[in-house]
Parts: structure tokens; sequence; C-alpha cells
């Protein structure tokens, strides 16, 4: 099977919100994709209009000693994500997925009170899942607009 690496971090909407770091194996291990979903990410022909993933030719001998010692990264900027896909669904307080960059709540009940720039720091899935543990739902489409509302509903 051809190998594939990220090149832009994205959320993949059609793997549960999936994050893929910059440098990340695509597909990750147990998840297989159609050859339209490589093409799309491939192509600028996805959310981001922008080239996602590369072909990466397999290396004929040891493997890549980078790549095996290497630390998981954060996105160069998280600012930037995959546009939010309505239909899909939001990943879920217990997801597995990506615990580590995902802020704490907090874990005695004390709820954590989020700066502005906290908030603006995280992705858009992120503030809503942020949200909905503490007990609210950001309804609004656009990073900018979640960022508003978590700020006014977290009060």
């Amino acid at each position: 099977m051809k190998k594939y690496e990220v090149i832009n971090f994205f959320t993949d909407l059609r793997d549960y919100d999936h994050p893929y770091n910059v440098g990340d194996e695509f597909p990750r291990q147990g998840v297989t994709v159609s050859e339209e979903r490589i093409a799309e990410l491939l192509s600028g022909r996805n959310k981001q209009r922008r080239p996602l993933i590369k072909a990466v030719e397999e290396e004929q001998g040891a493997a890549n000693p980078a790549k095996e010692n290497a630390t998981p990264e954060q996105p160069e900027n998280p600012n930037v994500e995959d546009k939010p896909d309505g239909d899909k669904p939001a990943v879920t307080p217990d997801s597995p997925e990506n615990p580590e960059q995902k802020p704490d709540a907090g874990d005695s009940g004390n709820s954590k009170k989020y700066s502005k720039e906290d908030i603006e720091a995280l992705k858009l899935n992120q503030i809503r899942e942020i949200a909905g543990q503490l007990g609210f739902k950001i309804s609004s489409t656009s990073k900018n607009g979640a960022v508003t509302e978590f700020m006014e509903k977290q009060g």
C-alpha cells in the first residue's frame, strides 16, 4: 500500500474528527480510506482548499529514526483548522482522540475559567468539547463566533 505523510495540519472529518499533525502518517493505523479521499487530500479539493498530504516513497532498509523518536507536535499554526462539518458528530469529552491537546477542565469537579487567549488557541471542535464539559453548547459555525459565544456563556 502506498504511504502518505501529512504536510498541513487537519482534522479528518470522516474519521471522527481525528487530528493529523504535520509529519504524521496518513491514514492512521487501522483506518482504511478510499482512493477518492486520498485524491481530495492530495489536491486542493478539500475544505482547506490546499494539499494536506503527500505521497512518500518507502525507504529500503532502515526505518526513519527521526520519526521513531519524534514526540507529538502541536500544529504549526493552531488557528488553522478544517472548516466545521455540521453533519459529523463532535468528539465526545471521554473520547481518547489526542488527549494531550485538550485542556483539563478540572478533575475534582471545579470548573476552570478559561481566558479569551486560552480559547483562541484551540480549534473549533476543541472549543465545543470544553463547552460541553462545562455544561453549555456552542452553536456558532465560525471559530471567532465560537470564541465570543464561549466567553459569553462561560461568564
